[in-house]
């Protein structure tokens, strides 16, 4: 009844703590029914729940868990001073700035694959010696 009560959906949330013991079997066979629908041949739909946590893209990175968790606490006592006008208006600019964020790590991924390629393709043609 909480989360009908709540304004913005839960996924919006971030929880960098989230172990194996915290998830239900339903939750994980709601997310497979998920990535299901937009992937029928997803790898992580043939994987256990605890492969599949640890394949998540942000389980290896180096200070990842750290700094998810400072920017957390930073955003929280930023918020605590807020009146309800700015914190509206600082959510609507950490949307607009996560966006933008997502923007660039894809044209990074994309410049980094071309990158990838064109030496692939070098490679390829490249006169053999001999």
């Amino acid at each position: 009844m909480f989360m009908r009560k709540e304004k913005e959906s839960s996924e919006n949330e971030v929880f960098p703590d989230v172990t194996l013991e915290d998830m239900d079997e339903e939750s994980f066979k709601i997310m497979r029914s998920h990535i299901s629908i937009h992937n029928s041949n997803h790898p992580w739909l043939s994987m256990t729940n605890e492969e599949f946590l640890a394949d998540l893209p942000t389980s290896n990175v180096p200070g990842y868990r750290e700094s998810l968790r400072h920017t957390i606490e930073l955003s929280e006592q930023l918020r605590a001073g807020l009146s309800q006008e700015q914190k509206e208006l600082f959510e609507a600019y950490c949307e607009n700035a996560n966006a933008g964020h997502a923007l660039m790590g894809e044209a990074y991924f994309a410049q980094g694959f071309s990158l990838g390629v064109r030496l692939l393709l070098e490679a390829l043609h490249a006169p053999r010696p001999g």
